[in-house]
């Protein structure tokens, strides 16, 4: 199983944190990240989100370059919530599923699967980023880092050249099975 955790673009300053859009460089940082997924042609069966407007306005762009994933809000997700009943949700899903969330959380959620507790940082993602968690399918239920990708990679100065790299390697690697380029 393969689990994607993808932290949100940036958002506007607000008092009601719900409440808060992305903005306008958020929007394209999205739309950005969006496009450096495509040659990983990922599969998913869904995309869950905390429901807050940042992650939703974030993992819309992404839903798109994924064929069939069906995109869904989800209780749990926001940055202070436990991380241990979502865990034990990824376990019983049983597929490959990709998560657009918030900081602490994510982090947090990176941690308890890969070490077994949420103290433990593993990854500390960026505005917006990715990273790509791998259990193996075994019965073992350990999980490691796979790949990830952070804003720098999808930043305006950055993206021509990691997509020529990208585009290569995509060829030779199918649906992300070895992570993107280095």
């Amino acid at each position: 199983m393969r689990l994607y955790l993808v932290r949100h673009a940036e958002a506007e300053d607000g008092d009601v944190d719900v409440e808060r859009q992305l903005t306008d460089r958020g929007r394209a940082d999205a739309r950005r990240l969006a496009e450096a997924l495509r040659p990983l042609e990922l599969r998913v069966r869904e995309i869950w989100h905390s429901g807050y407007p940042r992650a939703a306005q974030t993992a819309e762009p992404i839903a798109h370059e994924i064929a069939g994933a069906a995109l869904k809000a989800r209780d749990g997700l926001t940055p202070f919530d436990r991380t241990r009943p979502i865990a034990k949700e990824i376990k019983r899903f049983g597929g490959d599923l990709m998560i657009v969330g918030h900081e602490p959380f994510l982090g947090k959620l990176a941690a308890r699967l890969v070490t077994g507790r949420a103290a433990r940082a593993v990854v500390k993602l960026d505005k917006p980023s990715i990273v790509c968690l791998d259990d193996d399918d075994d019965a073992s239920g350990e999980w490691r880092v796979r790949w990830m990708l952070s804003r720098d990679v999808t930043s305006p100065g950055q993206a021509p050249a990691v997509e020529a790299r990208r585009g290569v390697d995509a060829a030779t690697t199918p649906h992300g099975t070895d992570g993107p380029p280095a």
